[in-house]
């Protein structure tokens, strides 16, 4: 404590607030069962003691017209704090510090740059620590401006979703740019009526050739990716919770656009809809799940949403469509809220009670898990923007919405890469480059194979 007033001041202080706790009230308290009350008392005493201190302490200086105490330097300002740190160990320092905020860690201790550089932060933390340790969080001049405001770790954000479609396909390892993939075909290998015979000459009567026909597809790697550019402002001056989701905003980017592409995707020139005109579109890689049911007539309309035109639906995909543990319903928001009050013909709830459903009955589940034994997948970007014929057409009313039925083993999912995000200072330019991109493709196996249906027009 800086020594403003005397000692015999002091003294006066002291014994004033100690005067407080009469010799009687000390001889009680000293009861064993009394203890924990004395304790309370003695911090009290302590606390009120320090603030009488300081009011004499600036009633003094008043009195002498000391100028105020300078500023304290900003925590992270290494070059402020004398005596100086070294350059390269308050650079670890801040950078720890900076990974503790974003990571959530509790202390520095925790981070990459404690295990990396052990003995260089442990010296920083020691000259933290000597320089805090006359300081507290409410006196001005003396700590309470080094007090950050925080920064909530939690954030009010829209609703986000990994791929839903592209995760129901395995992936295909792609060692090179281009793969083949040997595909079976759908024809039964031939059988016939053997009649006896004995005659090993009589070639004539051998049975006829019954060998497979072979066929393949060849995967070739298409990149589809996402740019975004951050000025050094915001990377310095953003709360660690908005960088970091800034961060997963991109990686989430790139997964709903692998999702629109398997979906919506044609190669034909033009695209199917009308609203699809850049050459750079992600819709324009593959030929996804909704142009092949068009390309092979396997649409319906649902227009009517009952039981009855999904079991129709289903069975445009003949034998395939019965295999219910690899098919599956891809629908968007509007097709599942529909889905939830499903009907039949004769206008009975078919999804709703539990009498009909069991534990899947929607009044339980809020949604819909599944429909005739295979599972319902929501994801947003099955188009229901659409007109009543299920393309987006220029002049149309866009009010209808599709939804499909797969047979996921029909389609190869190539990965050449893996998604990866990537970063680039640009110096002159004081910004920073995020990209993320995948190397991949999509391509149905088994040709004109009715594997995939479509419904629209609800």
């Amino acid at each position: 404590m800086e020594q403003v007033l005397s000692e015999q001041a002091r003294a006066a202080i002291r014994s004033e607030v100690e005067s407080r706790l009469t010799d009687e009230e000390i001889g009680t308290l000293m009861e064993p069962h009394l203890q924990a009350r004395l304790a309370t008392e003695r911090v009290a005493w302590e606390a009120a003691w320090e603030t009488r201190l300081n009011e004499a302490i600036a009633r003094e200086r008043a009195e002498r017209n000391a100028p105020p105490a300078p500023a304290a330097p900003d925590l992270l300002d290494a070059e402020a704090i004398e005596p100086r740190l070294p350059d390269p160990i308050a650079r670890i320092w801040n950078m720890a510090l900076l990974e503790s905020y974003v990571r959530g860690h509790r202390n520095v201790k925790a981070t990459s740059f404690a295990r990396r550089t052990p003995k260089a932060l442990g010296m920083a933390m020691e000259f933290m620590e000597r320089q805090e340790r006359a300081l507290d969080t409410e006196t001005q001049y003396a700590g309470a401006e080094w007090v950050p405001t925080a920064f909530a770790q939690q954030m009010i954000v829209g609703v986000d979703y990994a791929t839903r479609v592209a995760s129901l396909f395995p992936d295909i390892p792609m060692p090179a740019k281009t793969l083949t993939v040997p595909t079976e075909t759908p024809e039964d290998v031939a059988t016939y009526f053997v009649a006896e015979n004995v005659d090993l000459t009589a070639y004539n009567t051998l049975i006829a050739d019954s060998g497979p026909v072979t066929n393949n597809i060849e995967l070739s790697a298409k990149k589809i990716g996402a740019r975004v550019i951050l000025s050094n402002e915001f990377e310095e001056d953003a709360a660690p919770v908005c960088l970091a989701r800034a961060m997963r905003k991109i990686e989430l980017g790139l997964a709903r656009g692998i999702d629109d592409a398997i979906l919506n995707g044609d190669t034909a020139s033009p695209h199917m809809d009308e609203d699809i005109t850049s050459a750079a579109d992600r819709r324009k890689a593959f030929l996804g799940l909704r142009a092949l049911a068009y390309d092979n007539s396997t649409v319906a309309s649902l227009a009517t949403f009952t039981a009855d035109d999904f079991i129709t639906l289903r069975g445009m995909t003949g034998e395939y469509g019965l295999d219910l543990e690899n098919c599956v319903w891809i629908a968007g928001p509007h097709g599942v809220n529909l889905l939830t009050l499903l009907r039949d013909v004769n206008d009975q709830l078919v999804m709703t009670r539990v009498s009909d459903a069991g534990p899947q009955a929607t009044i339980l589940r809020g949604t819909v898990g599944s429909l005739f034994n295979c599972p319902v997948v929501f994801c947003p970007k099955t188009r229901e923007d659409v007109d009543a014929n299920g393309y987006w057409n220029t002049g149309d009313a866009h009010d209808k919405g599709t939804l499909l039925y797969v047979w996921r083993p029909a389609w190869a999912k190539g990965l050449r890469r893996a998604p990866r995000l990537e970063r680039a200072t640009h110096i002159g330019a004081q910004a920073v480059e995020i990209v993320t991109t995948v190397r991949m493709d999509f391509k149905h196996g088994l040709g004109t194979e009715d594997t995939t249906a479509l419904g629209y027009n609800f």
